[in-house]
This record gives C-alpha cells, structure tokens and sequence, in this order.
C-alpha cells in the first residue's frame, strides 16, 4: 500500500510540476518597472520626403511608451529625440508590367538625453521593412501606401520604446561623474 501512495504522490508532483512548467512558458512573464520612469519626447525631425512622418511618428512613440510603463510629461528629465532619416518604398513585384507589390523601409536614429546632458544612442536605427499591396485604383493604392507607412513608423516607435523601457543601464550610464551628480538624474519639479 506504501508504494502505491508513494507512487501516486510521485505522479501527482510530476504533473503538478508540468502544469506549473507550462503555465511559465505561455509567454506571461514578470515585468520589472521600467529604469526610467518618465520621459519628454523632444525634436523628432523628418529627414526623409514624405511630409508630416514626424508627427505620426510623435503618436506612435507616445502610444508605445504608456504600454511600456513610462510616462511621457513635459516636465520629464530624460529628453527623447531623434531623426527619421529615410523612407524608401520600392516595387517588390510585377504584374504585367505594372508594380503589384511594395516594400517600405524606415531608418532613424534615437538618443535619450539626461538632465546633465549626456547622450545615449538608443535602438532605431534598423531598417524597419513593410510590405504592401498595390492593385486597384490609384485612392486604393495610396491608402495602402499610408497604412504600411503608418505600420512601419509603429515598429520603429515600438523599438524604439523598448529600448527606452528595458535601458536597465541607461540611467547609471548617463549619470554625470561624481557623487553630486547623482542628485541632477531626478526630474524637476514636486515630488
């Protein structure tokens, strides 16, 4: 009779320990709180042809950020800014004679400044590739044009954001050098 409980109680801790191992690979996973907490989005410019990026871009970032956990205030003291540098759309496939397919590449380039000053490159900088359908009449296509522009600005901002949330190091690579810089990393204002 021993070795049957013993045996049971074996079987039921493996599944037990199965079901808890399922359970933490389901993609759920304990999120810290993000090093900074707020940040100012500051000078986004938009190097590329395409007027008005800057501003979409501006929403996506904000958006992307308060999904990460940080704040976007005016008051912050860390400081994002950056350039689009350039969109590219490209036809990935023909039909006929007729370019049926495009592809849209985004590049640009992030920092995060501290309140002292000091810059830190954040991600970005890879080109960003959408793709979308051109068949139909030309308000069709430019509709898809605007979607996949409007995408491919997100996953920038989204990486971008990322970056700025998982900046574990950031905070203590920006601080300035010496002990009485530690007290200009903190925001302005009342606490």
């Amino acid at each position: 009779m021993s070795y049957k409980r013993s045996s049971k109680a074996a079987a039921l801790a493996l599944m037990l320990a199965c079901a808890m191992l399922l359970a933490a690979s389901c993609g759920y996973s304990i999120r810290q709180n993000p090093a900074i907490s707020e940040v100012r989005i500051g000078k986004i410019r938009n190097m590329s042809f395409e007027p008005g990026l800057q501003d979409i871009f501006i929403l996506s970032l904000e958006r992307e950020l308060t999904r990460q956990g940080i704040r976007v205030d005016r008051q912050a003291g860390y400081v994002l800014e950056g350039t689009i540098n350039n969109i590219q759309i490209k036809g990935t496939a023909e039909d006929e004679d007729v370019t049926v397919q495009y592809e849209v590449t985004i590049t640009g380039t992030f920092y995060l400044v501290a309140p002292g000053g000091k810059r830190k490159e954040l991600r970005g900088r890879d080109n960003f590739i959408v793709s979308f359908n051109a068949r139909g009449d030309l308000q069709r296509v430019m509709s898809s044009k605007e979607g996949a522009l409007r995408r491919a600005l997100d996953n920038l901002a989204a990486d971008v954001a990322s970056d700025v949330a998982s900046a574990r190091g950031v905070a203590e690579e920006l601080r300035p050098e010496g002990p009485e810089g530690s007290e200009e990393l903190r925001p302005e204002g009342p606490e």
